[in-house]
């Protein structure tokens, strides 16, 4: 039943304030990024950090310059597959978080499995992960300058 919590959102929230307590600047929080909107249950999570949180919307993921920034895997996916509504910008946005001589890189993944996961992946990809369950992958992306955060790629942590 994990599949249908929010653990994972949890893992990341706590995996998240690690990194700031070990990564901040001394008296400030790091700021985090996530995509807007209630569709990825980051923001509830977050808030009980204490880090700075920015809900990014399309085509401003990398505005605010967060020091690290969480990418729901489902996203990704679709993206990829091209279905989603403004697109064109979270491509832009998720090529640039990507992008190998750009300022980020991921540092940490969890992903969600299920029982014949690669029998429907194949079928279409997004049945990786599905919005109404609350455990849909997510990787954190975080700035290379930002050399104190504990890498755990390429490893996936359980929710």
């Amino acid at each position: 039943m994990s599949r249908y919590s929010h653990d994972q959102q949890a893992a990341i929230a706590a995996w998240v304030a690690e990194q700031s307590a070990r990564c901040g600047p001394e008296g400030a929080p790091l700021v985090v990024g996530y995509p807007a909107g209630p569709y990825f249950s980051l923001g509830g999570p977050l808030s009980a950090t204490g880090v700075k949180r920015v809900a990014a919307v399309p085509g401003q993921w990398l505005e605010a310059s967060p020091d690290l920034f969480v990418v729901p895997e489902w996203l990704a996916i679709n993206v990829g597959l091209e279905r989603l509504y403004q697109n064109d910008l979270l491509a832009d946005d998720l090529a640039r978080l990507r992008a190998p001589d750009g300022p980020y890189e991921p540092v940490a993944r969890w992903s969600s499995s299920y029982l014949q996961k690669g029998f429907y992946t194949r079928l279409d990809p997004s049945f990786a992960a599905s919005l109404h369950q609350g455990e849909i992958g997510f990787t954190v992306y975080a700035e290379k300058s930002l050399r104190c955060s504990e890498r755990r790629l390429p490893l996936d942590q359980p929710s």
